[in-house]
């Protein structure tokens, strides 16, 4: 909102562009968010060409910075990237180089992004800041600080991050969280679980294309009130009716109220298999593009909050999985995928299992 109010404070008859990571980002955040604000001040927007013309005649080029090339031709008097932290730096160089005409004004909206490697508005924008560069500003706002939201929703904002991703993703602070998703020191262990734990069994088939899949892993987690106990850890690289055997035999042992297991590709056939052998209530886990990550986080923020705790007897490998899990896909993360289906499948989650 705070970015598409600058494109009508811009003057008139300026030419500007706008644009964001993809074009479904544009249309669906940015241009949007215009649209409702701003439809009585707009003369005329086409469509096919993607350009708005206001009623005080500024023109706005709506633009995707997936193909910077096609950035290069028009003149322009101001720009505004939404998301910019998304963007390849090359998206910068090339919209100043077009800002050729006054008042020669460019800002950018964005959540700052220490994860994916871009990240570059730290050290290209915010850089010049403290460098003492007078015609830069930085404007930062945070999300407990929206008198609009619920304090309830930010708290549980604020539980699915570890303390340095809420930072980054709720302070708006640029950080390199990069390989620091969890510690040590938020590893907590339990001697026995109440009555009436249920528990939920999270399997990662680890089905490489080319032979080099990391070990099979089942893992078992339960859930009493609001803790869960990390209860069994299992991994190996077994044939597949092997493997199928050890997934019913863990959740025959802990009596699992669920089996959550990977329904992509090559691991559907184990899905099919459980539900047509037993009786078992076999979950398929659908991903949907979501990465590793972005996975893992929420149960990175229940470790850091004690919400998981472990089982004296499990294998130091799972621990070591766990400390050196970067998200990036550097080391093996069976046994983290494993947990997170097992965790996720407690909480009902329909974006990641099916029906």
């Amino acid at each position: 909102m705070a970015g598409v109010i600058e494109i009508v404070r811009q003057p008139p008859y300026t030419y500007g562009a706008v644009l964001a990571p993809t074009y479904p980002m544009l249309r669906d955040a940015t241009q949007r968010t215009f649209f409702e604000l701003f439809r009585r001040l707009i003369k005329e927007h086409n469509v096919s060409d993607n350009v708005t013309l206001m009623t005080d005649n500024k023109v706005i080029y709506w633009r995707s910075a997936d193909k910077p090339d096609r950035l290069r031709g028009p003149n322009l008097n101001w720009f505004y990237l939404d998301e910019a932290d998304y963007m390849d730096v090359g998206i910068w160089d090339v919209m100043l180089g077009r800002i050729r005409r006054n008042p020669n004004r460019c800002w950018l909206t964005t959540t700052p992004d220490g994860l994916s490697g871009k990240g570059w508005v730290k050290d290209r924008i915010a850089k010049k800041i403290r460098d003492g560069y007078k015609d830069y500003a930085l404007i930062t706002s945070k999300t407990r600080d929206n008198l609009y939201l619920p304090p309830e929703y930010v708290r549980s904002l604020e539980e699915s991050y570890t303390s340095d991703f809420a930072r980054q993703e709720l302070d708006g602070e640029f950080i390199d969280a990069r390989g620091r998703v969890m510690k040590r020191e938020w590893i907590t262990h339990y001697a026995a679980a109440p009555e009436g734990t249920r528990y939920v069994v999270g399997v990662d088939l680890a089905v490489g294309m080319h032979g080099n899949a990391d070990d099979r892993a089942i893992v078992v987690v339960g859930k009493a009130d609001d803790t869960y106990f990390v209860a069994d850890v299992i991994f190996g690289k077994w044939s597949f009716n092997e493997t199928k055997t050890r997934i019913i035999q863990a959740a025959k042992n802990w009596d699992a109220v669920k089996v959550c297991v990977e329904n992509v590709a090559y691991q559907e056939a184990m899905v099919q298999q459980l539900r047509a052998e037993t009786m078992l209530n076999v979950k398929g886990v659908n991903p949907q593009g979501r990465n590793k990550l972005t996975r893992f986080l929420p149960v990175a923020g229940k470790y850091e909050y004690g919400y998981i705790r472990h089982a004296h007897n499990l294998a130091p490998e799972f621990v070591d999985q766990l400390l050196s899990f970067d998200g990036e896909g550097r080391g093996h993360d069976d046994m983290v995928d494993a947990l997170v289906y097992a965790v996720n499948g407690h909480e009902e989650r329909n974006y990641v299992y099916d029906i």
